[in-house]
């Protein structure tokens, strides 16, 4: 587990995001202007931009969290991640919550740039958030009797959508092998086959979504 998933699974605010940062020694992956605009936005109370933010998330990924080192404190209690919880009764639209958090979650990891694994990072807790509170719906009794007609939940994409986008991968993919088999110089073969790698762990998340 990294420092961004402890992160995301306890719910922390962006300025004990940067807190966590500090106590595992973060700050020295990151510039000195970058690390000193992200401790002024949390002791501001500031609300994040999608490249600070990106900023952020991209240091957490990079350390490991180790459960019994004294920042594992730091942030509210919070129960146990809800992807982590043992489901005696579920819902189809929790199913389809959790193939989303998976989805955004493997996203989150292949981004190759800050603003897309912000982006991701977003969706993920907005995910989080939603899956909370459809166990809260089903615990009250509500849940099961609203799978008879289950609607799309907001954010989730048709199946519709998600097959025009395999479509569109699968091309890509099929583009990608047929440069491959030419003569290519290594620095070109290289770009070709990291595109190919994520292209493929992009099509194999979407697939579990309609699965």
């Amino acid at each position: 587990m990294t420092l961004l998933d402890f992160y995301i699974q306890q719910r922390l605010s962006f300025a004990d995001g940067v807190a966590l940062l500090r106590s595992h020694q973060g700050a020295a992956l990151l510039s000195t202007q970058t690390w000193t605009r992200l401790q002024m936005l949390a002791q501001q109370g500031t609300p994040p931009d999608k490249y600070n933010l990106g900023k952020l998330t991209d240091a957490l990924a990079k350390i490991k969290h180790h459960p019994d080192h004294p920042a594992a404190t730091i942030g509210p209690a919070a129960p146990a991640p809800t992807d982590a919880q043992p489901n005696t009764a579920t819902s189809a639209r929790a199913k389809r919550l959790h193939k989303e958090h998976s989805h955004h979650h493997a996203t989150m990891f292949l981004a190759t740039t800050d603003a897309e694994r912000a982006a991701a990072a977003e969706k993920v807790l907005e995910v989080v958030a939603d899956l909370d509170a459809e166990y809260n719906r089903i615990r009250e009794g509500k849940g099961m009797e609203e799978d008879a007609n289950p609607a799309p939940a907001e954010g989730i994409r048709s199946e519709a959508q998600i097959l025009r986008k395999l479509q569109t991968i699968r091309s890509r993919i099929s583009e990608a092998r047929r440069k491959l088999s030419k003569n290519l110089s290594p620095q070109n073969r290289q770009e070709i086959e990291a595109k190919l790698q994520k292209l493929l762990a992009e099509k194999e998340s979407l697939e579990d979504l309609i699965q």
